[in-house]
Formats: structure tokens, sequence, C-alpha cells
């Protein structure tokens, strides 16, 4: 009962609990996030809560169309509480739209994953990927791109090697483009990525050692949490498939990626470097 106890007042785990809660208020479809604040809730031993955020997350396989994943979510809510009626009552109805489910409906085990063609990653200008992404979904016209380039270059020549690199995202700003908190708004919506507010979050440096420094520093990335076997990651460019694939590799579990505001995340880069130096 202490150990118990003691879990319930683990103030990371309520730090973890009020930001998810905060994320999935405002992006009600993100199943994954949905995910980590359902383990949270397990691990403080709010079970009820937990019950709940299964529910959600079955309503969001349901309108995302991933009726067997749905379904295993129900069961495992029957699991944790097997007279929970609006979960037999929505089993049933998915299950009456499988008819062969209870035949079929084993877990697939996954494909495996495309090997990545590393060399080719690492060659890859990110920023010009970035920019271009902005705009093939209409962020701003073609005809800016040269100059954002431009800019961003200089600043990137003008930069010391040992802080936190200049980011497109504030290159548009100060060049009245598109403001920073409109940027980091279409990014999340068009590359399917949530935002995370990295101002108050306590970073775990521990996570920050799986790779090297100057990656955080040159590409403005910083993984810094762990929950289960989930390590969290935040971003300012989630084009850059090297980076990704760096800490991805580095942490050896699933990555769930953040966008973040780059004054945030600089600042919390240099607070962990403190830490590690």
């Amino acid at each position: 009962m202490a150990s118990h106890k003691k879990i319930q007042e683990d103030p990371k785990l309520l730090e973890t609990v009020q930001m998810f809660e905060v994320i999935t208020a405002a992006d009600p479809d993100d199943y994954q996030s949905m995910e980590i604040l359902k383990e949270a809730y397990t691990k403080l031993g709010r079970e009820k809560d937990a019950i709940e955020a299964s529910k959600k997350i079955a309503k969001i396989y349901v309108r995302l169309g991933q009726i067997s994943s749905a379904i295993l979510e129900y069961e495992g809510v029957l699991q944790r509480s097997p007279d929970d009626g609006e979960a037999l009552a929505a089993l049933g109805e998915l299950e009456s739209k499988m008819p062969g489910y209870a035949a079929v409906g084993e877990v697939q085990p996954a494909p495996a994953p495309a090997p990545v063609d590393t060399q080719a990653v690492e060659e890859e200008n990110p920023n010009e990927i970035l920019i271009d992404f902005m705009i093939q979904h209409g962020l701003f016209p073609e005809k800016n791109r040269s100059s954002i380039l431009s800019d961003f270059a200089s600043r990137i020549a003008e930069s010391h090697p040992n802080t936190p690199a200049p980011t497109v995202i504030e290159v548009l700003a100060d060049r009245g483009i598109s403001a920073i908190e409109n940027t980091l708004l279409f990014l999340s919506q068009t590359a399917k990525i949530p935002f995370m507010p990295m101002d108050t979050y306590d970073v775990d440096a521990r996570r920050a050692e799986l790779v090297d420094p100057a990656l955080c520093v040159s590409r403005m990335v910083l993984p810094f949490d762990k929950i289960s076997r989930t390590i969290f990651a935040a971003t300012v460019n989630p084009m850059d498939r090297h980076a990704r694939h760096q800490i991805e590799s580095a942490a050896q579990c699933h990555v769930q990626w953040y966008i973040t505001h780059p004054n945030d995340l600089r600042l919390k880069i240099q607070d962990v470097f403190r830490l590690l130096s």
C-alpha cells in the first residue's frame, strides 16, 4: 500500500498526466498521446481514468475506420471492467459489422519496415525539404523560397557551433511571412505531429544521453522523457529524417515525436547540456 501511495504522488507522472490531458484535449484524434495518457493513469492507480482513456482510444479507431483495433481496445476495457455497459454495447455493435472477426481477428505481425538508405538520408538538407513542404501545402508562395533559404543560410553561418541552431520557423516569423504560433499549428496539422508545450516540462536529462549532444544542438531535437516503452522526443522540423533516424535507432523502442516552440526547445537543450557537462 505504501508503494501505491508513492506512485500516486510521483510528481513526474502527475506532470505527464497534466501535459497530455492538454494535448489530447487540443487534438481529440491523437490516439498515440491518448495511449501515453492511459499508461500514466495506470501507473498512478487511476483505473477509472485509464478505462475512460481506453474507450476514447477505441472511439478514435472507429472514426479512423480501424474497426479491428477498436474491437481489441474494447476487449481490453472488458478485461479490466467486465460489466462496463458502454464497452459491451460498443463491442457488440462493432462485431456485428465484422462477422468473421472471431475467426480471423488474431493480430498479425506487422510487416518489417523498409530499410533506410542511411547515406541518402544523411545527404538530405532537412531545412530545404521543410521549406518545400510548406510551399507544397500552401503556407507561403514559392517565390519566397530563395530569399528564405538565403536568410537561413546566413544565420547558420553566423551561429556559434556550440549553441542550438537557428530554425526555419524563426526565419519565417522574422520576415513577417508566418508567425511562429501559426507555423507550429500548420505543421502539427499537415505533418500530423502533435504539439508539445515544452516551456514548463521537466526534461529527463538521461534521455538526452541516448544521442550525441552535437545532434541535438545542430538539428534542434531532444529526447526528453520516457513512459513505459515509449521515448518522447521534440523537434522543430518534422521533415528531418536524419535526426529522427538517429534518435529512433539509439532508443531501440517506440519514439513518439512532438513539435514544439523553437525558443522553448533551445532553452531545454541548453539546460540539458549543462546537466551533461
